[in-house]
């Protein structure tokens, strides 16, 4: 099908998370990936325990 390409894969989208719970800023991971935050957040939107230790 035509369109513009996804800039966020699957596997791009994992990492951020995985970045994102190890206590990375979100600005430092959108400045890694080329990317402002809001773009960040519409690609994986917070839930509000990204910065929260895992259980």
């Amino acid at each position: 099908m035509g369109g513009r390409k996804r800039l966020m894969t699957e596997s791009k989208i994992r990492s951020v998370r995985k970045l994102l719970a190890q206590g990375t800023p979100p600005r430092e991971v959108a400045s890694s990936l080329g990317v402002s935050v809001p773009t960040l957040y519409r690609w994986v939107p917070a839930t509000g325990t990204a910065g929260a230790p895992p259980q």
